[in-house]
């Protein structure tokens, strides 16, 4: 549908750039950026540890670190998560 000056979607697409407009406070643009950085940080701290206490065991070190950078990456989509665990899956089946 076409965006018409009466139609809804035009209505709706203006009042959210005047919310946007006013935002909250000065801090709010930062805080997306922040929350991917702390993931980021996050998912290395999770990788390095699982690595260093899981040495011998490397393809199940590997699924493990695939997951956790899944779960605690800046963007995740369903199949990220299968990397993990069909490594982890094909370890513990040994």
């Amino acid at each position: 549908m076409p965006a018409t000056p009466t139609s809804s979607a035009k209505r709706w697409t203006e009042r959210r750039a005047r919310a946007e407009e006013g935002a909250l406070s000065d801090l709010a643009p930062l805080a997306i950026p922040a929350w991917h950085a702390f993931g980021v940080v996050a998912a290395g701290g999770s990788v390095l540890v699982i690595w260093l206490r899981l040495r011998p065991r490397p393809v199940y070190a590997l699924g493990l670190s695939l997951a956790a950078v899944a779960a605690l990456g800046p963007a995740i989509r369903p199949w990220y998560a299968l990397w993990g665990l069909v490594l982890t899956n094909k370890e513990v089946a040994r």
